[in-house]
């Protein structure tokens, strides 16, 4: 359901996106990709949890074995992630950020960020989308240029 939500909102951007093939996703933390190849990973959050909209939450660990979305990140990073989260009606969003996937990858590679766990072993980073030079545009960059992203959402 969300990524329907996040191909309108980068088609209001002027930014044509298809659903990234499954080896993108599984290997090169793509969820889109352009049609001259940039890939763009997908974050959305739903609205019960809009207190984290400025915190980006990466796997580090998983008890499976398989490649986390940080070991993917070290390795070939997206050029662009779309981090979000719903309003309250799951039909669009409360809050968006378009984040430089290169910068985010440049402040994981610092190995500065606390990791946390859960109970089951599973472990995650947290990076702060208000560090200078992460995000590139954002719901609330501009009045105009959110009313017209609600327009177009509308629409869908």
């Amino acid at each position: 359901m969300t990524l329907p939500l996040v191909i309108g909102v980068l088609k209001g951007l002027g930014v044509e996106v298809t659903v990234a093939p499954d080896e993108l996703d599984i290997f090169h933390c793509a969820d889109l990709i352009t049609a001259s190849g940039v890939r763009i990973a997908v974050r959305v959050r739903e609205f019960k949890n809009e207190r984290y909209q400025n915190t980006l939450t990466i796997r580090s660990t998983v008890i499976s074995g398989r490649d986390t979305e940080l070991q993917k990140f070290l390795i070939d990073p997206p050029q662009v992630y779309f981090y979000g989260v719903t309003d309250a009606t799951e039909t669009s969003f409360s809050h968006w950020r378009v984040c430089d996937g290169a910068a985010i990858a440049a402040v994981l590679r610092t190995g500065k960020l606390e990791e946390h766990f859960n109970d089951d072993g599973t472990g995650w980073v947290d990076v702060d989308l208000k560090q200078k030079g992460l995000v590139v545009r954002s719901f609330d960059d501009d009045d105009s240029l959110r009313r017209l992203m609600m327009s177009r959402l509308k629409t869908l």
